[in-house]
């Protein structure tokens, strides 16, 4: 950790820096193509998203002849390929960087493996932000168990306190951003009594108080993009 910097801050990668569910939920579509199974929408949010054991669910309840993790091979190649083409920048990604490097040691903490964190990090320009970086290899548990976040904290020097801060801001951020939630309930939904103090963090770590930082991602999207 650069001493210089007091604190840290744990990125996710999925969700929080990239948007790429839409991503996973193709891949794995078309790595189970060849055995004649679609995952529903409702299944992908459930089992993969939710619960995190989609390959177990999907292997047991179609009793397919492969196991999880060769699912999960399967599944890589093709989501590497649309990661280095497709791939975007959740809102103001680089910016909320830009204003927290000079001042916090920053990491990312994530299941993705390797191959597929460092190739999105060299594709948006965004490598130079992290130099250490936590990938499923990393660690023993896949989220949902907190083991990917404890390691990256470990390595950054942070304590259990700030850990626990950062997290539930990244979590405000993503209710921010993907629901129509009160800023009031995403305050007591992330741990946070004041709204005051809540704001205030947010605004230290993002730039902008939360509920300029919703109006100004609502604006980022154009009626287009909204309607697809």
């Amino acid at each position: 950790m650069n001493m210089e910097k007091a604190y840290g801050v744990i990125f996710d990668l999925d969700g929080v820096l990239i948007d790429s569910e839409g991503l996973y939920y193709r891949a794995y579509s078309e790595a189970l193509k060849p055995y004649g199974v679609a995952v529903s929408r409702e299944e992908y949010e459930q089992y993969w998203i939710a619960q995190g054991n989609g390959p177990e669910y999907i292997v047991e309840k179609h009793n397919l002849p492969i196991s999880p993790d060769e699912l999960r091979q399967l599944r890589s190649p093709v989501y590497l390929q649309l990661l280095e083409s497709e791939v975007k920048l959740m809102p103001y990604v680089e910016e909320a960087l830009t204003r927290l490097f000079p001042h916090f040691s920053l990491t990312v903490a994530t299941n993705s493996n390797r191959e597929h964190l460092d190739a999105v990090l060299r594709r948006m320009n965004i490598a130079h932000f992290f130099p250490m970086t936590v990938a499923r290899q990393d660690y023993q548990q896949a989220k949902p168990q907190p083991d990917a976040f404890l390691t990256a904290a470990a390595k950054l020097g942070l304590t259990p306190t700030q850990y626990y801060l950062d997290r539930r801001l990244c979590r405000a951020r993503e209710l921010l951003l993907q629901t129509d939630m009160p800023i009031t309930g995403i305050t007591l939904a992330c741990g946070f009594r004041s709204i005051a103090y809540f704001s205030k963090a947010y605004r230290a770590m993002f730039g902008r108080s939360p509920s300029h930082y919703r109006r100004d991602s609502t604006r980022s999207v154009s009626p287009a993009a909204a309607k697809s």
